[in-house]
């Protein structure tokens, strides 16, 4: 499929959305308008008019989202949409504190998921629960407690005394 074709397809705001002069677009629009359809024609017709594809930086809500709009514009362009980026928010934003770091004042960091989280919980639970008759808690509830305690500088003391 052409890159005429691929524009052509999308209504008017998506095609002045998809082939807007302008480096960057940023595309907001409600669920079932056409978003994915008309980043896919932004990325080919920025890569058809010369933009280096692994220049381009896609952003999406979900990992799927992202995979699937590089594959279908890979689809349309073959080997010329070879490196384009494409992410969700949270992983763009993790890349750029793994790269600089010091932007951001961290140095050392770690991110782990809920379910890493659930699992570094139920083994602290299990070590303090051998000396503890009380049903301890679930380990659900801690993890927001904790996101609150960092997210707010919180000390241990000062959470524990909430």
């Amino acid at each position: 499929m052409s890159i005429d074709h691929l524009v052509a397809e999308l209504n008017v705001n998506q095609r002045r959305a998809a082939s807007i002069a302008r480096q960057h677009a940023l595309v907001l629009a409600g669920a079932g308008t056409g978003k994915t359809r008309t980043i896919i024609a932004r990325a080919a017709y920025l890569i058809f008019n010369g933009t280096p594809a692994h220049r381009i930086q896609i952003m999406a809500f979900t990992r799927r989202a992202a995979s699937e709009i590089v594959e279908r514009v890979k689809m349309h362009l073959g080997d010329a949409a070879q490196g384009l980026n494409a992410s969700t928010f949270h992983a763009w934003c993790m890349h750029l504190i793994h790269r600089a770091p010091q932007a951001f004042g961290c140095k050392e960091y770690s991110v782990i998921d809920q379910e890493d989280q659930k699992l570094l919980f139920k083994r602290l639970r299990g070590i303090r629960k051998q000396g503890v008759s009380r049903r301890p808690q679930k380990s659900m509830t801690f993890i927001p407690l904790l996101a609150i305690r960092f997210n707010r500088s919180i000390s241990d003391n000062d959470m524990i005394g909430r």
